[in-house]
């Protein structure tokens, strides 16, 4: 169901706060089969549970074979080929099959992102399934790869259907090229019952059987259709996303596009002409169209009109907006942009609650009482087109990407469901509550 026609059934049986909120419930359930509702679960553990203590990997038993069968552990293979990567002018090439079973995954993917962070000279290719009715397997498979996605050098490469390739799951495929030497190949075949594999070799002849059998299964697959293209406040694309469809954002506190223009217009005459004009230079280095702050708000002042034409649902947290009134902050404020006083404050408060309740206005607030996103990252759902990740910038580095698009519409049919048919009814105050909650707020920037 719509949510404009959920609003019309509201309005027609003249429900209350509580009556609407048993009704969205209702209407979440029925939106979609189990499968759908499982995925939800299994978000909300990514959405509210992070930042809690992670279980330490599975530590797998593996038969090394490196001329003599030796027993060695996961770690200690791990560290092998780490300390070989670390070696001056090394690099490094993996090849992935799966390796996202709950064992194995929290195993494999943890030590791939430590090669990651480790050497620049590291490229990976991943196979994995990506079924288009598997909601529950495709969220969580996006939550165990978030973190590598960052990364440019590692792609994804899915099918949308199973294949028989029992006898093919769970592998790596690993080739160490060190200066002056010749280059060590490892294969490394994950097994949660027995004794797991790994055959460390310079055997090129094994490489290539290997290699050729993974390429055949790689023709398969699909790339996973990831845009590292720069989505921040000056992004072209993410305007033409707003404007094309609905948007839906998980974020602890409100967007720059969430900010009335007046609060900018009085932000900038309170700012002294030095300090202004260090901006504007600031903003011209950022931006490769060289525009300074007439672009940016220009900008934002059009992202903003999209809410009042397509349905914007914002997902924040109590905490979230809590922190906004006493820091003046946004989670992702930039750096040099001063706080929000108290006045512009009160003006984004009520702005956001009287929108809330509009009956007529296309946006809705979505309060949650427990903290979402403790890790940083920033969720928008692209209705019937793609999810954007941004990633903590307090944890940026160099030449890893700070935001992507991944466009997938079953990704973006869980998160949108997840937003609009399950918070309501299972996380997020009242209507009454969250007008409530906003009073509070403004009142305590009197």
């Amino acid at each position: 169901m719509s949510p404009e026609v959920q609003a019309k059934f509201i309005r027609v049986l003249c429900l209350d706060d509580a009556e609407r909120r048993e009704f969205e419930l209702l209407v979440g359930l029925s939106a979609f089969d189990s499968a759908m509702i499982a995925a939800r679960h299994a978000f909300d553990q990514f959405v509210f549970d992070q930042g809690e203590m992670l279980t330490k990997p599975k530590v797998f038993d593996f038969a090394y074979h490196a001329g003599d069968t030796l027993l060695r552990t996961s770690e200690e293979l791990y560290d092998l080929i780490e300390d070989l990567v670390r070696r001056p002018q090394a690099s490094c090439a993996i090849r992935m099959i799966n390796c996202l079973g709950k064992d194995t995954a929290g195993s494999v993917l943890s030590f791939i992102e430590k090669l990651l962070a480790t050497s620049e000279r590291v490229s990976i290719e991943h196979l994995a399934i990506f079924q288009e009715k598997a909601y529950e397997q495709n969220i969580n498979t996006l939550i165990s790869l978030l973190p590598l996605l960052k990364y440019q050098c590692y792609s994804v490469y899915y099918s949308p259907r199973l294949k028989a390739i029992d006898f093919y799951e769970d592998k790596l495929i690993i080739d160490v090229n060190c200066k002056d030497e010749p280059p060590r190949y490892f294969f490394l075949s994950f097994h949660n019952q027995g004794l797991s594999r790994c055959l460390s070799t310079l055997d090129k002849s094994v490489f290539d059987f290997w290699s050729n059998n993974y390429q055949y299964f790689k023709e398969s697959h699909g790339v996973l259709n990831l845009d590292y293209a720069s989505f921040d406040v000056f992004s072209n694309r993410l305007l033409e996303l707003q404007q094309s469809t609905n948007y839906y954002l998980l974020k602890p506190n409100f967007c720059y596009d969430d900010i009335p223009m007046s609060v900018y217009e009085s932000m900038r005459a309170k700012i002294p002409a030095q300090e202004l004009d260090a901006i504007e230079k600031t903003l011209c280095l950022e931006n490769d169209e060289g525009g300074g702050l007439r672009t940016l708000l220009a900008g934002i002042e059009q992202r903003r009109a999209t809410s009042y034409t397509n349905r914007r649902i914002n997902l924040h947290s109590m905490n979230g907006l809590r922190q906004l009134a006493i820091s003046g902050r946004l989670s992702d404020h930039l750096t040099f942009m001063p706080p929000f006083d108290k006045e512009q404050l009160r003006v984004i408060f009520t702005q956001a609650r009287d929108r809330n309740n509009d009956g007529d206005d296309s946006y809705t607030l979505l309060i949650t009482r427990k903290k979402i996103l403790a890790d940083g990252y920033i969720l928008s759902a692209f209705e019937n087109i793609g999810v954007m990740v941004e990633y903590n910038q307090d944890k940026y580095k160099q030449d890893i990407a700070s935001s992507l698009f991944i466009k997938n519409q079953t990704l973006a049919a869980i998160l949108s469901d997840y937003v609009r048919n399950h918070i309501p009814g299972s996380h997020a105050l009242t209507r009454e509550e969250t007008t409530a909650f906003l009073n509070s707020l403004i009142a305590s920037l009197e």
